[in-house]
């Protein structure tokens, strides 16, 4: 093979031109999208193309509802499946796209019905799609997909068998709560049990994570997510860009230390008959909502009396009732609704030892209480401070939010000689002057968000007290100040409360964020600050993102930056690249450029390799270290992408010296192609089969080598089918159907096969997989690296430029490694 020498800049730019793919149109309907939704969208069709899904992770407020519309537009079927609350949204969202062949479906109704997908998915061509993408797949939406991160429950199952044979864009800010697992259960559901790996190469292709900080909006007249090519109205605002967050000090709040000392000495109560002990637990709880209000506390603390009267009644009559016996007895906050014992509850036992434990927990309750009810002063504190806020910030709406419907009641009443406050919980929304409903509220208190024309000024709402309930998915930019009235139980919701106002289109300069202290000694209790900390690294380590509260800067300087954030960054920075022109040589010629830096010593090359256009790096910790280092990894790609933006430019006098430095990373390339070869051969990458469809694979060729020539000829129609079915079939919903099929693999009998060739049919996952049509041949793909263009980096290159054109056959990478 032969190279040639041309300036680094032009190698450059025939580095990322190869790996940038091309931006789709900005308009989208009346919407014109920003250009990090642009390229978000770029970035989503090239992951579908090799995984046949994608997670959109952008910081909350970066417009991922239109981002996802612009995915959705070059496909013919697409189904959004989002929680209730958020499909007035996305509505609207889908009108100002133009896109009507959108079908919404709400994600708590798999929590009640399998909506199977073959009737979901079938059906013609909607009137008005174009027809040139009647033959293309179908998309799948999620959003808000944390809701999904539990695996072990009949919404995801039913969901994951609704995305089968689909390709899938799961959107969510928040991917990760608690655990890694969390992560993996939902990549599984395009990507199967390789997702269980969650390696960097594949976090780097399929998780698409943008923050703030590493977006370049522009400012143009924008709605909540994206542009409107038309003049703005009255209740529109030129902002484009998210606003910064400024994270206030803790304000304190005046708590009772005896309280905490009834709380952690509550002797543990009797469980239900079919329940665990949860003394812990229960304690936990009611640290919880002590922290947030006493009028939580208060409420907390007669529920439990009201379980623990039920109980005792129950076991006076002999009988020892299960939790949905407790549940059902109690009505409301105040009553016991007791049926006869001795007819509902079916469990003798001897009661008098668990009457004694069941009073001894009742009367440590209302030494609580009572002490509670003489002490509580916490909750004028709060709403003092909620006076002071509305005076530092006049004109400006606040939004407060707490777990408990109980603080933000209180909180109300005690504000009601306030004009303009406003509550709204998951069963009503209320000003002083009564109920209104839920729009009306969201009308009032942001009407930019909602596209309202303002409301006069006496109905306008300055303060929102609102549950969690508001904490995902809808718009409230006309907020600048977010105030947490207590501390959510992960990380993941405290970025849902703030990212509600801290959006495009804000008309603020900057959201402030304020929170109430919890007690230090019911903090250290609780453990809470530490709780959120920890989560809130694991999140940053597998999904990435900004820090947006003081919490999380403590550990942010030394924690490892994600593999999708390094991978957002080695995106910007090609793209940065693809500014000069790209050198356009013969297909058997190597591009070469040269960077002159005196600390480091690396080069990186664009090779094809198996089908595929793919970086490589090689980098040394010093100029003169032997050990050199060959990776395809995303961050040694931005290690070095970053030394050679900060190297100097520079050519090579002595092509002697230029000769061994291509001959190096030529060899350095065919040895790291031959150790991947080598791992493909011994096990499986991530482009190939998962474990399941492993076992099938082996499972069909056992079939077939045990059929006759005469009868393989018979079941060649059958047999295609089923390599069909084992090659395309993917995602958690698949490979548990397919778990099935092979099982009954065992129980065929060997002078049958048809009838397990042919089991697949009654699965309709895998029907639907079968059903898809065959696309364009692939071409083989060759076991040879071709090197396309090299980047030299290190100190032997010199600035005195002359250009060279060497044959290098010796050291070409056409040979098979």
């Amino acid at each position: 093979m032969t190279w040639s020498l041309h300036s680094a800049r032009h190698v450059q730019a025939r580095l990322a031109g190869a790996l940038i793919p091309p931006l789709p149109p900005a308009e989208l309907g009346d919407i014109t999208l920003l250009p990090h939704q642009s390229d978000a969208v770029a970035r989503i069709h090239r992951a579908i193309r090799v995984h046949h899904g994608a997670l959109l992770a952008d910081d909350v407020g970066l417009g991922k509802t239109y981002t996802a519309l612009a995915v959705a537009r070059t496909y013919a079927q697409v189904h959004v499946i989002a929680p209730a609350a958020l499909q007035p949204m996305w509505r609207t969202a889908i009108t100002h796209a133009q896109l009507s062949h959108i079908r919404l479906h709400s994600v708590h109704g798999f929590s009640r019905k399998d909506i199977a997908p073959s009737a979901a998915l079938a059906g013609d061509v909607p009137t008005g799609v174009v027809r040139e993408r009647a033959g293309q797949r179908t998309l799948v939406i999620i959003d808000e997909a944390h809701y999904l991160r539990t695996r072990r429950t009949a919404r995801y199952a039913a969901i994951a068998r609704f995305v089968s044979g689909c390709d899938t864009l799961l959107l969510s800010a928040t991917p990760l709560h608690n655990r890694a697992a969390e992560l993996r259960n939902l990549l599984a559901l395009f990507l199967g049990s390789r997702a269980d790996l969650l390696s960097d190469t594949m976090l780097g292709q399929v998780v698409i994570r943008r923050s703030n900080t590493n977006t370049n909006t522009d400012t143009n007249t924008s709605t909540s997510s994206g542009t409107r090519t038309r003049p703005p109205t009255a209740n529109e605002t030129p902002a484009a860009s998210r606003p910064p967050v400024l994270q206030h000090a803790p304000l304190p709040m005046p708590h009772d230390r005896a309280t905490l000392t009834h709380i952690l000495a509550l002797p543990a109560p009797l469980p239900a008959h079919d329940g665990a002990v949860a003394g812990a637990l229960i304690r936990l709880g009611l640290l919880r909502a002590w922290c947030s209000s006493d009028a939580a506390l208060a409420h907390a603390l007669r529920q439990r009396r009201l379980r623990g009267d039920a109980l005792l009644q129950a076991l006076r009559a002999g009988r020892h009732p299960t939790q949905v016996e407790l549940r059902s007895w109690l009505v409301g906050d105040h009553e016991v609704q007791l049926a006869f014992p001795e007819l509902m509850a079916q469990q003798e036992v001897e009661s008098a030892p668990l009457i004694e434990r069941v009073e001894v927990h009742l009367e440590a309750l209302a030494t609580l209480a009572e002490h509670h009810e003489q002490t509580a002063r916490a909750d004028g504190a709060r709403a003092d401070a909620l006076r002071a806020l509305l005076q530092a910030h006049p004109g400006t709406p606040i939004i407060a939010f707490s777990q408990f419907t109980q603080t933000v009641g209180a909180l109300h009443r005690a504000l009601s000689d306030i004009a303009g406050v406003g509550l709204l919980s998951s069963k009503h929304a209320r000003i002083a002057s009564g109920r209104i409903s839920r729009s009306e509220a969201l009308a009032r208190f942001a009407p930019l968000a909602q596209e309202r024309p303002p409301p006069p000024p006496h109905h306008a709402i300055r303060l929102l007290l609102a549950t969690d309930l508001l904490a995902e998915g809808v718009n409230l930019q006309d907020a600048g100040v977010v105030v947490h009235l207590d501390l959510p139980w992960t990380d993941a919701l405290r970025e849902q409360r703030v990212g509600r106002c801290a959006r495009i289109g804000s008309p603020h300069g900057a959201v402030h964020v304020y929170s109430f202290a919890p007690h230090p000694d019911g903090d250290r209790a609780l453990r809470l600050q530490r709780r959120l900390a920890t989560k809130a690294a694991l999140s940053r380590r597998f999904a990435g993102g900004d820090a947006v509260n003081g919490l999380r800067n403590d550990w942010r300087d030394g924690a490892r930056e994600s593999a999708a954030d390094a991978a957002s960054r080695l995106h910007a920075r090609l793209q940065r690249w693809t500014d000069a022109d790209a050198v356009t040589e013969s297909a058997r010629m190597t591009v070469i450029g040269t960077l002159r830096s005196d600390q480091e010593t690396a080069w990186i090359a664009l090779v094809e390799y198996q089908g595929q256009s793919r970086l490589l790096c090689s980098f040394a910790r010093r100029a003169t270290a032997r050990r050199r280092v060959v990776s395809a990894r995303v961050r040694a790609l931005l290690r070095v992408a970053t030394i050679a933006d900060d190297a100097r430019s520079a050519a090579v006098v002595s092509s002697a010296g230029l000769e061994r430095a291509v001959r190096r990373a030529f060899r350095d390339i065919r040895r790291w192609c031959a150790r991947a070869a080598a791992r493909d051969d011994v096990g499986p990458g991530d482009q190939a089969l998962a474990p399941l469809a492993q076992r099938a694979a082996r499972h069909l060729a056992q079939v077939v080598q045990r059929c006759g020539p005469i009868e393989r000829t018979a079941l060649r129609g059958a047999i295609a089918a089923a390599e069909r079915v084992v090659g395309t079939a993917r995602g958690s919903g698949a490979e548990e159907a397919m778990a099935r099929w092979c099982a009954q693999a065992e129980a065929t009998p060997r002078w049958a096969p048809r009838a397990w060739l042919t089991a697949w049919e009654g699965e309709p996952t895998l029907a639907n997989f079968a059903r898809d049509q065959p696309g364009a041949p692939e071409r083989a793909q060759e076991s040879v690296a071709r090197v396309r263009a090299l980047l030299l980096i290190g100190p032997d290159y010199r600035p005195d430029y002359t250009s060279a054109c060497l044959d290098t056959r010796s050291c070409s990478t056409s040979t098979a490694p």
